[in-house]
């Protein structure tokens, strides 16, 4: 992954949202905490590869700009909505299917 997809990635979600995501990750045994991060990592190629669908080149090169400056992940965030206007409707969607997948993948 490199450093712009990162920064992206990172301030997809709110911090409300990573608290959903993280919520009963330290009730998990390890090998049930390798496999959500596994379902964390995958879910988050999907929204950035949903997300990645609406930004152009010129949108790339000022979330580079606005990472050197944005410690918080909120410039970025903001910037993304601002071309993404439905951004957190695709993360409740993307989320909605992680739940059913860590469901399925933490019982037993």
């Amino acid at each position: 992954m490199n450093d712009t997809t990162a920064t992206i990635t990172q301030a997809i979600l709110s911090d409300d949202q990573k608290q959903q995501l993280t919520a009963a990750y330290d009730t998990l045994t390890p090998a049930q905490q390798e496999r959500v991060e596994d379902l964390a990592d995958e879910l988050m190629h999907r929204i950035f590869g949903r997300v990645a669908q609406a930004l152009t080149s010129a949108d790339i090169e000022k979330i580079k700009e606005l990472d050197t400056d944005d410690t918080t992940g909120n410039v970025v965030r903001y910037f993304l909505l601002s071309k993404v206007p439905n951004l957190d409707a695709i993360i409740e969607e993307e989320m909605d299917i992680f739940k059913t997948e860590f469901t399925a993948n933490t019982q037993g």
